[in-house]
């Protein structure tokens, strides 16, 4: 499966790269920007993702998306989270989606997604999105959430090229799938794949703290959370599962 591959040594942020490619009309479809590392690398909100040097996968890979209604932006990151966990399950590892945006693997961060959309009346005109996966790298800052590494989880340092290869293989497989309107396809297997469905976890919101369990994600990508026999909704940054 093709795709046009830009190689930088060192780069603010991938994603941000991107978004000026765009911005000044020189990128085309299924374009994919890696670097061996980022000054400033991006996570969902005001999170930064850090990664030593050519020790991991930083990249992001745009998509012409107008396909897609805005209001069905959730569904490109199902696609892509389940692009990742299939490449690395590949592997022996049996990894998971932990809503909205990370890739866990034995209850540690094994990577992350996030995806930045231009917006053209009520359709998606392109779609940013910007991975990153721990590979090689086996020390990690004392984060809230535990990470970890590819080559932690498995024993075996990785060929980051080859890798690479095999995780754009399956993106674009998953984004095929997308195209071809296999969305129920894809909403089954993303709930199958969901961290912590089904198991009781304590979780916080700016105003409470309370027990549930994960019981899906509904169409606008919003957590769904059985308490006491009800379901609530939450959107992104309004709560966090404690433990």
């Amino acid at each position: 499966m093709e795709y046009t591959l830009i190689h930088l040594t060192t780069v603010n942020s991938t994603n941000s790269y991107m978004r000026k490619l765009l911005q000044y009309n020189k990128v085309q479809d299924d374009t994919v920007v890696i670097a061996d590392y980022q000054d400033t690398g991006k996570g969902q909100g005001e999170n930064i993702w850090v990664s030593k040097r050519n020790e991991n996968l930083l990249f992001s890979w745009v998509v012409f998306s107008a396909f897609l209604a805005v209001s069905d932006q959730f569904v490109l990151s199902k696609t892509v989270s389940l692009g990742i966990v299939d490449a690395i399950d590949e592997f022996g590892l049996n990894s998971q989606i932990k809503w909205p945006n990370d890739i866990i693997c034995n209850d540690k961060k094994l990577g992350g997604i996030l995806i930045e959309h231009t917006i053209q009346g009520d359709v998606l005109k392109n779609s940013v999105i910007g991975v990153g996966i721990n590979v090689n790298q086996l020390t990690f800052p004392a984060f809230s959430f535990p990470a970890t590494s590819l080559s932690e989880q498995s024993g075996k340092v990785f060929d980051l090229q080859e890798l690479m290869k095999r995780v754009m293989h399956h993106l674009k497989i998953r984004y095929n799938q997308l195209q071809e309107g296999e969305v129920k396809q894809i909403n089954r297997q993303y709930l199958e794949k969901l961290y912590r469905k089904n198991s009781p976890a304590t979780f916080e919101t700016a105003s409470e703290s309370f027990r549930g369990k994960i019981v899906g994600v509904n169409e606008i990508g919003e957590l769904e959370i059985e308490v006491s026999g009800k379901i609530r909704s939450y959107g992104f940054h309004s709560i966090k599962m404690i433990n």
